[in-house]
């Protein structure tokens, strides 16, 4: 699912941009997160919970004398890493999760290439530092001119899958560094024992929630976290 929201989220805050929204807050607004619902969770054996937690850039930071009347547009390339998007599954054991790692990347990977000409083909690169159960696709896209990075990995550790897509401007090997840095801050940090607090503005807690990286890491400088979702089971209403 969350594949989905992350693409159609990000390709349309870069549209946004070039269209001249200049406001954090306005380019949200044209594209709010919604639950694909061509993903049966349950149907996983052993998948207990998923979280999604989207960071974003702020672009109004980039345009200072830029003059948008005359059709400019600002360096985008000093954004570098435009945005993150993280998944994180957690199975029954370790096995299950084992078991369960095809059936997810399998998805994701056809998701995010499906029917979009803006993704375009993504090639297989290899990741370094993470086990056996790691799969991760790289490619460099024409966005308007602007030459734009999408990465995404998946790998298994223990009873986790964790899924991190990047959007960069800065270039593969850039993107490519942020992805395997976040997630391996998110694999390293402990779930949390007490009840999730969901908030949907990016600052839940609690659960697989208190893996997500500080406010103030390194791996998600200049970005802000904006969007958090419980994927499964869903919460109650």
């Amino acid at each position: 699912m969350l594949i989905m929201t992350w693409r159609l989220f990000t390709i349309a805050v870069m549209f946004a941009m070039i269209a001249g929204l200049t406001v954090r807050g306005e380019v949200a607004a044209q594209e709010t997160p919604e639950t694909d619902p061509a993903f049966d969770y349950a149907s996983v054996d052993g998948l207990t919970d998923v979280v999604s937690r989207t960071y974003s850039g702020d672009l109004s930071s980039l345009y200072g004398d830029v003059d948008l009347a005359s059709g400019a547009t600002p360096d985008v390339s000093a954004l570098g890493t435009f945005s993150i998007s993280s998944v994180i599954f957690r199975f029954e054991d370790d096995g299950k999760a084992e078991a369960g790692f095809g059936t997810i990347t399998d998805f994701l990977t056809e998701a995010l290439q499906s029917g979009d000409e803006e993704v375009g083909e993504l090639n297989e690169v290899e990741v370094d530092g993470f086990g056996d159960n790691t799969r991760a696709r790289s490619g460099t896209i024409d966005i308007a001119g602007m030459a734009t990075t999408v990465f995404a990995m998946a790998t298994q550790d223990g009873e986790y899958v964790y899924y991190t897509a990047v959007v960069s401007f800065a270039g593969e090997e850039s993107a490519q560094d942020a992805g395997a840095a976040f997630t391996t801050v998110v694999k390293d940090r402990d779930a949390g024992d007490g009840a999730v607090d969901l908030r949907g503005d990016g600052t839940s807690s609690g659960g697989l929630f208190d893996k997500y990286p500080e406010a103030d890491d390194e791996v998600v400088a200049n970005l802000t976290a904006d969007y958090d979702e419980q994927l499964y089971p869903e919460p109650a209403s």
